[in-house]
């Protein structure tokens, strides 16, 4: 099957390619993300008014042969969260600040803790990777090198002071 990414002007913004069918709509998402220089939660794609997210195939979507899916991009701001990480890093000179996450470190990062990152701090940790004044290595969490049992701590600690919402109504928002 040969799929093309369309934008809302009727733009070709990726393919055509072709394409597994058997490959899951999430899957496919996140080679049009990379394959366009992206963070995955800035693409959505849509065929026929549904959106192509999730584990569903793409045969399962009802995609075969040569079809255009809708590709919406969602704002960057990449740029003013690396100058509040550069004000982070001024204010506490025990911060730095590394290269973002790529699509490729997030996925696994969810996949082996088993959570989703909030969007906005996933788009936070793909614009650039605080490390110290406690701060973990996000880089070297994804990397598999540090023990699983410690790492999961440190993961658990940081999405409670990162991913909750402080006040308990907004839990269920």
């Amino acid at each position: 099957m040969a799929l093309r990414c369309l934008d809302l002007a009727g733009k070709v913004l990726w393919g055509p390619q072709a394409v597994d069918t058997k490959m899951s709509c999430k899957d496919f998402r996140e080679l049009v993300a990379t394959a366009l220089g992206v963070p995955l939660n800035r693409v959505s794609l849509v065929l026929d008014a549904q959106v192509l997210d999730g584990l569903e195939s793409l045969e399962v979507k009802g995609l075969d042969g040569e079809r255009d899916v809708q590709i919406l991009l969602g704002e960057d701001f990449s740029k003013e969260i690396q100058q509040i990480q550069q004000a982070m890093a001024e204010a506490d000179r025990r911060i730095s600040i590394t290269p973002g996450l790529s699509n490729e470190e997030v996925s696994y990062l969810e996949g082996r803790y088993g959570f989703r990152f909030p969007p906005e701090f996933r788009d936070f940790l793909q614009a650039g990777v605080p490390v110290g004044g406690g701060w973990p290595d996000w880089h070297e969490l994804a990397s598999g090198t540090i023990p699983y049992g410690f790492a999961q701590d440190t993961v658990a600690e940081q999405i409670r002071w990162n991913c909750t919402p402080e006040e308990p109504e907004e839990l269920y928002e």
